[in-house]
């Protein structure tokens, strides 16, 4: 059914020339089509297009600048304690965060630096490890594992006399799925979350706190 004539009707008023003082058609069109645009649509919504259009947006993960104070509370805090744990600073590594990885100059990628969430050096066994840390969801895991291979590699491009071996952790605050877990593993990429030891992920022997809890019996 068509919309009645009365709904579609748009009280218009020639506005005035500053310069001439005189009414323009051009001014009057613009307002016009400045009231359609802002007014609301006529058309009938098909509510099952509403309905897919809400699903959509539930799916598009949230923006940075709104998901990373969650990620440094649930995620980067509980990283830097285990951190201290364990105490890696006593095996030869150093932690860097926000480590700023040079642009190197590479086909197919852009010629700007990279900004990294953990950078991890070993300067003894020269094996570097690159963190990402983000909030456990689907589609957040696929875009960590995404960022850790492309930093391992745009990091590799810049440093490739002076280390030996690169490590890939995605730092997450639950644990992953089976299938994201082998999904990373394929990838040769490690997944940490809080309960979870860092020096596992490292490839390291597990500090003798972390293994004396996990040798105590659980409760049945």
């Amino acid at each position: 059914m068509l919309p009645s004539f009365a709904r579609l009707h748009i009280a218009m008023r020639l506005p005035v020339d500053d310069a001439t003082g005189v009414q323009t058609d051009e001014d009057a069109k613009r307002q016009r089509l400045a009231r359609l645009r802002t007014g609301p649509s006529l058309i009938p919504q098909d509510p099952r297009a509403r309905e897919l259009r809400d699903q959509r947006s539930q799916l598009v993960p949230q923006q940075p600048a709104t998901m990373q104070p969650l990620i440094d509370h649930f995620v980067t805090k509980w990283f830097l304690s285990q951190w201290k744990v364990e105490e890696l600073a006593t095996r030869h590594w150093l932690l860097h965060r926000k480590y700023e990885i040079p642009a190197v100059f590479d086909p197919g990628f852009p010629e700007s630096s990279l900004a990294c969430d953990i950078l991890c050096l070993n300067a003894q066994t020269k094996t570097a490890a690159i963190v990402v840390c983000t909030l456990h969801t689907p589609r957040n895991f696929m875009n960590a594992l995404g960022e850790v291979l492309r930093h391992g590699y745009y990091y590799r491009l810049g440093h490739s006399t002076s280390i030996v071996d690169m490590v890939g952790i995605i730092a997450l605050d639950r644990e992953p799925r089976m299938h994201e877990q082998n999904l990373a593993t394929q990838s040769g990429v490690q997944c940490w979350w809080p309960k979870r030891s860092i020096a596992e992920c490292l490839g390291e022997a597990l500090p003798d706190a972390v293994a004396d809890k996990e040798n105590v019996p659980q409760d049945p």
